[in-house]
């Protein structure tokens, strides 16, 4: 679990760092480096968009078979303060501007014991959240690899999904490092 964190934290600890740059459009800053990528190819085939029943999206990658990783704060539903039921979310592969390939059921969330649900921002450590999806993912989107061991600060990651601004395409930076690992 420590290293789906680490990994979680690389990428989500970049996208905090450049929300401050322009508060009125979270994540983007003077330097807006995403780019449209196509569904179709490794690894963007294995970045799920995660929908609730609300209508709230958030991005999420598969790590397992029946498994995907995701941000805890965006499962997080605005009137109650409390997490979505599983029954309410569904996982969503190769979405783009509104089709899909396949439609997942999410069977159970798992998330760190000690995440602040009212904390704003989120504690980058424990902001994270495994789904169980219903069925395994299709075999169109493996799941990715995990770093052993955590990469060092500096190291080169790509950061993909589905942007408050291109909610439905998926776009990437391809020039995102890590700023450090946290968690352990």
């Amino acid at each position: 679990m420590a290293l789906l964190v680490a990994l979680a934290t690389a990428t989500l600890g970049s996208a905090w760092a450049r929300a401050a740059e322009r508060p009125l459009l979270p994540g983007v800053g003077a330097d807006d480096r995403r780019a449209p990528v196509s569904i179709d190819e490794a690894p963007w085939r294995s970045i799920v968009r995660i929908q609730t029943n609300l209508g709230g999206r958030c991005a999420g990658v598969v790590v397992a078979p029946t498994r995907v990783l995701t941000a805890a704060h965006c499962l997080l539903n605005p009137r109650t303060r409390r997490l979505f039921p599983a029954s309410s979310l569904h996982a969503l592969f190769g979405y783009d501007r509104g089709a899909y390939a396949r439609h997942l059921s999410v069977a159970a969330i798992a998330t760190d014991k000690n995440r602040d649900p009212l904390a704003v921002p989120p504690d980058v450590a424990s902001d994270w959240a495994i789904l169980t999806l219903t069925e395994a993912a299709p075999p169109s989107a493996p799941p990715l690899g995990l770093w052993t061991p955590l990469p060092p600060a500096g190291t080169p990651v790509m950061l993909g999904g589905y942007n408050q601004d291109h909610a439905q395409i998926l776009t990437a930076d391809r020039e995102c490092r890590t700023l450090g690992v946290a968690g352990g």
